[in-house]
């Protein structure tokens, strides 16, 4: 065994493990919130970390995913295959991105706006192929920010997305949009709330109730805390077993 080599990958491990903790930890702490904030009416809520159950209707042209179903907010990953010298290949990571639009979720009690930014949705992963020309023609602008191999052969649109006009489900921070309510006395009137986001807990929306969603959330936090420990044991296992030969050759 090389002297460099365990060193070598306790580094590329060691950058892999910090990955998956940091993730499994933010989406557990999406988890966690989700799971202690109650579910409100639209007309109880206060300021601070709210959720919501009710109907979305787009304040702007909806998006259209590859599918070409109207959505509100999609995450779209784009694979690219590739030929070169004759030989098929792939880039999975030739974009990462999450768009979305303005929209308002109405419950019955009253009506609360939801801020497209820092908006992430929580819903199943699907999985469109469609010919590097179609989609450039239909998506001009994702096509452009994307990673571009020469010799396009197929692009690969995995997309998670919220469809416009469903009954969802939001959570986020409750703050004050600066509109008033007015109720039966003029002493009455209440500041109009608005849902948002932030870089370090973004707004989740789902077509799922609540308790769908936690199970969502989990699935990834258990992945991401299983590879983190595999990482772990393989680095003790490497070091045990340098340490085994440094000792059979007397250099402990």
């Amino acid at each position: 065994m090389s002297a460099t080599f365990p060193v070598v990958i306790t580094f590329v491990l060691a950058q892999m493990l910090l990955v998956c903790v940091f993730a499994a930890r933010s989406v557990l702490r999406a988890h966690r919130r989700v799971r202690h904030v109650q579910t409100r009416k639209v007309s109880e809520l206060a300021p601070g970390p709210a959720e919501v159950f009710g109907r979305i209707r787009a304040l702007a042209e909806p998006l259209m995913t590859a599918g070409g179903v109207p959505a509100v907010v999609i995450r779209t990953e784009l694979e690219t295959v590739y030929s070169s010298g004759g030989k098929r290949y792939r880039d999975p990571f030739a974009y990462d991105g999450v768009a979305a639009v303005p929209i308002e979720l109405d419950d019955g009690s009253g009506t609360l706006s939801v801020e497209a930014e820092f908006l992430v949705p929580v819903a199943e992963r699907l999985t469109t192929t469609v010919a590097p020309d179609d989609y450039a023609a239909r998506f001009p602008e994702l096509f452009a920010k994307m990673v571009k191999q020469p010799e396009l052969v197929e692009v690969r649109v995995h997309e998670t997305f919220v469809p416009a006009d469903i009954d969802a489900f939001a959570a986020g921070e409750a703050v004050a949009s600066g509109e008033a309510i007015a109720g039966d006395d003029y002493r009455d009137a209440r500041s109009k709330l608005r849902l948002r986001g932030s870089e370090e807990q973004p707004l989740l929306l789902s077509g799922w109730h609540e308790a769908d969603v936690r199970k969502h959330l989990l699935h990834p936090a258990w992945l991401l805390s299983a590879t983190a420990a595999l990482g772990t044991a393989i680095l003790g296992a490497l070091w045990g077993v340098r340490a085994y030969i440094m000792h059979l050759a007397g250099l402990s």
